[in-house]
């Protein structure tokens, strides 16, 4: 998913490899778009480096990240890796994670996907210290209390 091309270009966001740990055989797959309500326009997430992925059941939620023209991104995209179709999470007006990059991102329980730590953007960026927690069913985030209130700030941090 995502990355940097050897020649400095994004990877495109419109397929993805797995990996047959059997047969060592690699396969692309070939994503459909999102339609947003209304549109007939497909959109997929823009090319990006420093996201983070977490995978529950057959969908993966990729959050954030450094666009390929949009700089530090704080989106949320859902590919269902059955049907190959990515969906966008609308921000709403509603609490939401900060923009980042360089941050972690993981599995909380069965219906939860936690975000935490990064940087702000790219240069003169602040390290954040916090997490949130993304309620699947919800689809609403809840900033989550730390002890002590810190965790410190990590590039990209692994859970």
């Amino acid at each position: 998913f995502f990355g940097k091309l050897d020649d400095g270009s994004f990877e495109d966001s419109r397929g993805y490899m797995t990996l047959n740990a059997t047969s060592g055989i690699w396969s692309r797959h070939t994503t459909t778009g999102h339609t947003a309500f209304g549109s007939t326009e497909q959109t997929w997430p823009e090319g990006r480096t420093d996201t983070c992925v977490a995978v529950r059941g057959s969908i993966a939620y990729f959050f954030g990240g450094n666009g390929a023209t949009s700089g530090t991104l704080g989106d949320l995209w859902l590919l269902n890796l059955r049907a190959n179709k990515w969906t966008q999470v609308a921000a709403g007006t509603a609490a939401w994670p900060g923009v980042r990059y360089g941050h972690t991102c993981f599995l909380g329980d069965a219906t939860t996907i936690v975000v935490g730590l990064g940087f702000s953007s790219r240069g003169a960026g602040t390290y954040y210290s916090d997490w949130w927690a993304y309620a699947i069913t919800q689809q609403t985030w809840t900033s989550l209390a730390v002890a002590n209130g810190t965790s410190g700030g990590a590039v990209s941090p692994s859970a």
